[in-house]
């Protein structure tokens, strides 16, 4: 955001679980300008414009923090009645979150000082992990692959697909119509959702460990395999 970077940690010698607010122009490298704990274990985060970042932060629920002028994170609230939020997505005044043995959760963000939960989808694995294409869903659903679910433009959802995976899915990248799924041991699962009622397999990319995240940037798919890198 700007100048400045934000940045969630599960561990740290002050702050067992903190956001960090990480000023990036600074001449001789990236420099800590400010922390805030928080009462969860910081897992992922989303940022809005102009001024919030929003927190998953696990048991801790959604977190909203406003950002002061100079880069200095405020908590602002947090949403009540939504308990272990393992990711956030933004959609301008909604957050789609995946909250674990709740499922799906979409909240109003229309008021920020008093936000709302507005629809939920409950499945019989959790929600872990959740990105957005357009008005399409992807939820990682652990043992239970991927839902494919789609939004109606007020905060609810339907659900498109359902998507099994060999392995436990943890971490979702899209570029276009190509979904990749990190599926534990089940490797790389790489995914045509051009139909988002039939996703069909198009490879397997059979890691050395397990995958346990992705991403996709610039042409290129990097995945996070345990201590093999």
């Amino acid at each position: 955001v700007g100048d400045y970077a934000y940045v969630t940690s599960r561990v740290n010698p002050l702050d067992v679980n903190a956001l960090h607010a990480v000023y990036l122009a600074d001449g001789h490298g990236p420099l800590l300008v400010d922390r805030i704990s928080t009462a969860g274990v910081s897992v992922r985060l989303d940022c809005a414009e102009p001024g919030a970042v929003y927190v998953a932060d696990r048991e801790g629920g959604l977190k909203i923090v406003d950002l002061e002028s100079d880069g200095d994170p405020c908590l602002n609230t947090t949403i009540s009645g939504v308990e272990d939020v393992m990711d956030v997505n933004l959609d301008g005044n909604y957050a789609y979150l995946a909250a674990n043995r709740a499922g799906v959760v979409s909240v109003d963000l229309t008021t920020p000082a008093t936000p709302g939960v507005i629809s939920t989808y409950v499945n019989s694995s959790p929600a872990f992990r959740i990105i957005r294409q357009g008005n399409l869903l992807f939820v990682a659903m652990l043992d239970d692959g991927v839902r494919i679910l789609e939004t109606n433009g007020s905060g609810g959802f339907t659900l498109r697909a359902n998507y099994p995976t060999p392995g436990r899915c943890v971490d979702l990248a899209i570029n276009g119509t190509i979904l990749f799924a990190a599926d534990s041991e089940g490797g790389v699962q790489i995914v045509d959702v051009s139909d988002p009622d039939a996703p069909n397999h198009v490879a397997t990319y059979a890691a050395a460990g397990a995958v346990q995240g992705v991403t996709y940037s610039a042409g290129r798919l990097m995945a996070c395999c345990g201590q093999y890198g």
